[in-house]
């Protein structure tokens, strides 16, 4: 194929209907492709070494979560090649991925430090939004600013929440949340 990675990567970028997020994380891969390859390199000429160097060069100055999600983009865009038949095989077919689950990040926050934070915000409608992050398992920003009023049930003590990402769900009113959202 004759095609130029950077003209691959506009006409794919030109077929994208997500949201805000995930075209900022589609950017970020665009962004290291273009990097590591340069703009004008033929997409046909990257080959399976260079794509297991590509995902080795993330590694050095991204965690490895964070390089295997971008290499699993880049394989993702090259599939396309593949298909529109630009491509005769991918060359990040044969990467393998470690989890993109960070262990290190992740912490228990207890509910005695959760309420010090409470005492420094500056209203109760980011009290709510804490609130619904700590005791509701909210991603914050996007789930709790997609609530409106007609998804608490105060009667049945239930939040229904339609994310996006997660599908709709619902959650108890529990004791430590519900002051947070009379507050509101």
């Amino acid at each position: 194929a004759a095609h130029t990675l950077n003209e691959f990567l506009v006409y794919v970028f030109s077929k994208l209907s997500v949201k805000g997020s995930t075209f900022s994380s589609y950017s970020n891969v665009r962004r290291n492709l273009i990097g590591y390859f340069g703009e004008t390199r033929p997409i046909g000429s990257i080959t399976i070494a260079d794509a297991e160097e590509f995902h080795a060069h993330l590694k050095k100055t991204l965690s490895q979560a964070t390089a295997s999600g971008r290499a699993r983009r880049a394989k993702q865009f090259f599939n396309y090649a593949v298909k529109k038949r630009w491509l005769l095989e991918n060359p990040f077919s044969s990467l393998r991925f470690a989890s993109q689950a960070n262990a290190d990040r992740q912490a228990f926050v207890p509910a005695e430090d959760v309420e010090k934070v409470m005492e420094e915000l500056p209203d109760n409608e980011y009290r709510l939004i804490l609130g619904l992050a700590r005791y509701g398992g909210c991603r914050v920003p996007s789930e709790p600013l997609a609530l409106q009023w007609s998804d608490i049930d105060w009667n049945n003590g239930l939040i229904t929440l339609r994310a996006p990402k997660t599908g709709t769900r619902q959650f108890p009113i529990f004791a430590e949340l519900r002051k947070y959202l009379e507050a509101v």
